[in-house]
């Protein structure tokens, strides 16, 4: 359904209704004024998010690394390394700089469907997510963040 230019209520069949133009009018200004006004009632400026004293993903994500390897969750010295480069390689270039508590769905999406993440396998996409859920885990255990967005 939609409204013509002749203040005509409209469907797939055709003319339905006549609208006065006033209300037309009056309809378009207030839903420009909501659309003007919504984005910053319902989600606040990054801005202001990342000046928030939350830590940074990359914080984070460098003590789940370090605790990791300090408690040998790792069998191997290799496998650690491995850890280390999917977290640089895949979610430290579109996460790392964020707070922990502004990263949001999409911006999980974009570091697992980045250039280099497209070229990967799907068995390291897989181990690249349980980090990146890993790495939430830690943040909610520390009382540094809310439930992983993806």
């Amino acid at each position: 359904m939609g409204v013509a230019a002749e203040g005509f209520w409209t469907t797939s069949g055709g003319r339905f209704g006549v609208i006065p133009r006033g209300l037309i009018a009056a309809s378009e200004e207030i839903g420009q004024s909501i659309r003007d006004v919504a984005p910053a009632v319902l989600r606040p400026a990054k801005s202001a998010v990342i000046a928030s004293s939350a830590p940074t993903f990359a914080v984070v994500a460098e003590r789940l690394l370090v605790s990791r390897e300090a408690s040998r969750y790792w069998k191997s010295d290799r496998e650690h390394d491995r850890a280390c480069g999917r977290y640089k390689n895949y979610l430290a270039p579109t996460l790392g700089r964020l707070p922990i508590t502004a990263v949001e769905p999409g911006d999980c999406v974009r570091a697992l469907t980045s250039e280099r993440a497209k070229k990967a396998g799907p068995q390291t996409i897989r181990k690249v997510k349980a980090l990146l859920r890993a790495i939430f885990d830690q943040a909610i255990v520390r009382g540094e963040g809310a439930l992983c967005p993806g």
